[in-house]
């Protein structure tokens, strides 16, 4: 199931549609939500979050900071660190190495990053399984 946000006057989508695009998708009886590749909805995440939270939905992401800077409760996520080796390494077989850029193969990163919000689990009463937690990086909590 999805929701398309409508655009406003400038193109871009209205914010204003995140809440609402939450709780329709809560009453339609979605079990969680999950948010892939936006910047729209990462700029806007607190937003995004708190109307999960709200509708009592977990809210699973590809962005580590929305685990880590809102109340995301899952992130399966590159760290922004690889990402970046990965762009230097192809930036440099184009600088150094004289390779052309649409010569160059799609190559993605095979080591992923799980993040878990244990203050969004708390939240939702959603408690992740122990095998989980033995290789999760967990986030908030006791300080």
């Amino acid at each position: 199931v999805s929701r398309i946000l409508r655009n406003g006057a400038d193109g871009s989508p209205l914010v204003e549609d995140i809440s609402v695009a939450v709780a329709d998708l809560a009453e339609s009886g979605v079990d969680f939500l999950y948010v892939g590749s936006s910047s729209f909805l990462l700029s806007n995440a607190d937003l995004l979050t708190g109307a999960a939270l709200d509708e009592g939905l977990p809210l699973a992401t590809a962005y580590e900071a929305m685990v880590r800077d809102s109340d995301a409760l899952i992130a399966l996520a590159n760290a922004y660190y690889n990402v970046g080796q990965l762009a230097g390494r192809q930036a440099e077989r184009i600088l150094v190495d004289g390779a052309t850029p649409g010569d160059l193969e799609v190559i993605g990163l095979d080591r992923f990053t799980v993040l878990i919000n244990i203050d969004t689990a708390a939240k939702l009463g959603l408690y992740p399984p122990m095998l989980l937690l033995r290789y999760a990086e967990i986030i908030g909590g006791p300080q």
